[in-house]
């Protein structure tokens, strides 16, 4: 089947779909109304509940380990699994000194045996040294989950893929997208904790929560959030931590993703399986970006913010925080790691990334992020701005000869440093374009107490071919680019990267120049365009 084009009949309402999309964001971004993410989130579900598996009194703190059913998703003769289970470890420092606690959402299986206690040297630590209830609450999203029809179950993306792909078939049922019951588990966690402290500590209550995630529990951790700062939440969520879902803004990330490398990275192959991508541009495709995609939410989006993201993910372009980071409200720290990927294998122990930016948002509250600025100047310099005593930035930099890609399964470990001179609180730096191919640079400002923020990733490149924007239609894919009269392009197409070769030579004759690939049977599933020195 032709991922491409098995939704043509739903191009026919391309403009109706972009018209649309602007009314439904507007809406969705007025913290007054409720959408289906709060609905969902918040509908009385008599199936919620817990139990306590048991308790371990360790030095100086207790781990309380219970199981959290956060409620049920679809039906018996949908999937497999209908009610959310979750195994949830509370850790208790026997001194509380704040109402704050931080939630940590994570992943894992419910086929699993439990694995409770794993954390207790990472987290137990920082529950006495800050005095706070911290919570790990697994298994978001349930998995693995079978639905009907299918031979096998799924996991993580092919999960949520499969969900979307529902969603998109039939928009009247807003239950479908995954990240409404995955948010709902991380609330019902902040409800278990709150109702459980009262029992046990009843001197001590929980008011409000910092919460973090990675991946797709990043995405949740932005959700909760929003749905907390929405007309149905309580409010209880005074700071988020995502990691590496540098996703924000979906339609545009979508395209951006596209247009850059002309092709879809394998990292995302479970959406264009699921024909999830064949729905770009239309009016369900913004029905559904406008339930999950936190961006549709900024408004309510005022806590601090700790952004965590990789140079390397092989999900997202590493200058993707382009597209959202100016329209988010609020204090925003942004961390990009370099020479890392998606998991952030690389660094010795992702959680301790965390932990650290935890302990200074629980004790400066709305002040923690530290007081710096940056701007790109009209001549590519990136210039950054601090008060903060004692800081030091280092620029990094990274070059792809042959490709605008700089994941790290494609360029290896291929960002080094250099130290940048700082003029009285003021850091700058400009990187010339390469010879060829493409630079990826951004400036990491480093602190005394040993954390970080870093500049959006920033991209340059002497290459004049223009951005190839790829969509599909009725009569095939639609390649369009800005163009300059006087210019020759060659655009090439194939099955492989390793295998392209000219399937058309171009002389513009406007500033817009479109051409169709009729698509065979087996279509071309890469492109480029470049520009050919007579």
């Amino acid at each position: 089947m032709n991922p491409w084009t098995s939704a043509f009949g739903r191009r026919i309402a391309r403009v109706m779909g972009v018209l649309l999309l602007g009314i439904v964001m507007t809406v969705r971004s007025d913290a007054s109304v409720a959408t289906a993410l709060d609905t969902f989130v918040y509908a009385d579900d008599p199936t919620s509940d817990h139990r306590v598996i048991g308790v371990d009194d360790k030095f100086l703190y207790k781990r309380y380990d219970l199981e959290l059913t956060s409620g049920s998703w679809r039906t018996a003769e949908e999937v497999d699994r209908v009610l959310w289970k979750h195994w949830v470890s509370i850790y208790v420092p026997d001194r509380i000194q704040t109402s704050t606690a931080l939630l940590v959402i994570s992943g894992g299986s419910n086929a699993s045996t439990p694995a409770f206690g794993e954390l207790d040297d990472s987290i137990g630590p920082v529950s006495i040294v800050t005095g706070s209830v911290i919570v790990d609450v697994g298994q978001i999203p349930n998995q693995p989950i079978q639905f009907a029809g299918e031979n096998d179950p799924r996991t993580e993306d092919a999960l949520i893929a499969h969900s979307w792909r529902k969603f998109l078939d039939d928009p009247s049922d807003t239950t479908w997208p995954a990240q409404l019951p995955m948010t709902r588990a991380a609330v019902k966690a902040m409800d278990l904790v709150q109702d459980f402290l009262a029992l046990i500590e009843p001197s001590d209550p929980i008011d409000d929560f910092i919460v973090a995630g990675a991946s797709k529990r990043g995405w949740t951790t932005w959700l909760a959030a929003a749905a907390e700062n929405g007309p149905l939440g309580q409010g209880r969520v005074s700071a988020i931590i995502p990691m590496v879902i540098d996703t924000l803004n979906l339609e545009e990330s979508f395209d951006h993703h596209f247009n850059v490398y002309g092709f879809w990275a394998p990292a995302v192959g479970d959406y264009v399986d699921a024909g999830v991508m064949d729905f770009r541009g239309t009016p369900e495709a913004s029905e559904l970006y406008a339930i999950v995609d936190p961006y549709a939410y900024r408004s309510r989006l005022t806590m601090p913010k700790v952004i965590l993201n990789s140079t390397g993910d092989q999900f997202f372009l590493p200058d993707s925080s382009k597209l959202y980071l100016d329209g988010l409200p609020g204090d925003t720290w942004l961390r990009y790691y370099p020479n890392t990927d998606h998991s952030l294998s690389q660094l010795s122990n992702p959680l301790a990334e965390i932990l650290p930016l935890y302990g200074i948002l629980l004790d400066k509250g709305s002040s923690a992020v530290p007081d710096h600025s940056w701007s790109v100047l009209e001549d590519g310099t990136l210039e950054l701005q601090t008060s903060v005593t004692g800081a030091t930035v280092k620029l990094w930099q990274a070059t792809n000869p042959s490709a605008r890609d700089f994941r790290l399964e494609t360029i290896g470990a291929a960002f080094t440093s250099t130290a940048v001179a700082n003029e009285g609180g003021v850091f700058r730096a400009n990187v010339s374009p390469p010879e060829s191919g493409w630079t990826a640079y951004f400036l990491e400002l480093s602190f005394l107490d040993g954390t970080s923020a870093t500049t959006g990733v920033q991209v340059v490149t002497k290459s004049t071919d223009p951005e190839l924007r790829i969509a599909s239609t009725e009569s095939g894919i639609e390649l369009s680019f800005n163009s300059k009269r006087g210019e020759y392009y060659e655009l090439l197409a194939g099955e492989s990267l390793g295998d392209m070769s000219v399937v058309e030579s171009i002389v513009p004759t406007a500033d817009l120049t479109t051409w169709l690939d009729p698509t065979p049977e087996e279509p071309r599933k890469f492109y480029r365009l470049r520009v050919v020195t007579p």
